[in-house]
């Protein structure tokens, strides 16, 4: 199971964060570049304060999410990675232990800053706000997990013409 989980740190974290560290450098710099920790901890006291409010940033961490999904989806048509077609031969613990880890790691920055809005929402006792958080982190990860381990099983999925293009 180890030899799988390095496999996929290799071929999906590592190019995942090669490839988009421009972008990272950029949302840095917008986030951190002009504002200070009390306005940080200021903006994390907004997206608390409601279960509606939390809804901002969970909604900037599913773009994300789909950012990491299509990125899988890509890597995974490379002629490069055609081996990756045989994980599907493990087990199904390891193949959902490896997937899990690999986008852990890729959804790291969303991570980082949920466990921020957490202590600030249980600071402030906003449970409501914390249990949504959570399950929003919980959801997008197991969702980005079971995805990826669906490419591993229809590699190439069928598209269907539409009437119109008929």
């Amino acid at each position: 199971m180890l030899d799988s989980t390095t496999v996929f740190a290799k071929v999906f974290v590592r190019e995942f964060y090669r490839l988009n560290a421009g972008f990272f450098i950029v949302v840095i710099t917008l986030t951190f570049g002009f504002m200070s920790g009390k306005e940080h901890k200021a903006l994390a006291e907004f997206f608390v304060a409601s279960p509606l409010l939390s809804l901002i940033p969970i909604s900037v961490w599913l773009l994300y999410t789909f950012k990491v999904i299509l990125f899988n989806r890509q890597r995974m048509v490379l002629a490069e990675n055609v081996f990756l077609f045989n994980t599907s031969l493990l087990y199904r613990r390891q193949q959902l232990v490896a997937a899990c880890q690999a986008v852990f790691a890729q959804l790291m920055p969303i991570i980082v800053y949920a466990v921020f809005l957490f202590v600030t929402a249980l600071r402030n006792n906003f449970l409501q706000s914390f249990l949504l958080l959570f399950a929003a982190v919980i959801v997008l990860v197991a969702i980005s997990s079971l995805m990826l381990i669906q490419t591993f099983k229809t590699p190439v999925p069928e598209f269907r013409t539409s009437a119109i293009k008929r």
